[in-house]
């Protein structure tokens, strides 16, 4: 299964636009995709956000869960 995941703005130095990642499985059985919408993951931090453990966990979990 493929998946996106979206993460929040300004996470990264000199970038203000949200970005995704994308996780691509070579030996996939199905042909799914599996959305992960984690733009609401985030700490933030003087001008830039920032995913702290309990935003990286939350994350996994969606993803190890198939949770959209």
């Amino acid at each position: 299964m493929d998946s996106v995941i979206q993460l929040p703005e300004n996470l990264f130095f000199g970038t203000s636009i949200a970005t995704c990642i994308l996780v691509l499985a070579k030996n996939k059985a199905e042909n799914k995709i599996l959305f992960i919408d984690a733009s609401k993951e985030f700490k933030k931090e003087t001008n830039n956000n920032i995913l702290d453990e309990i935003n990286f966990e939350a994350i996994v979990k969606a993803f190890r869960e198939k949770a959209i």
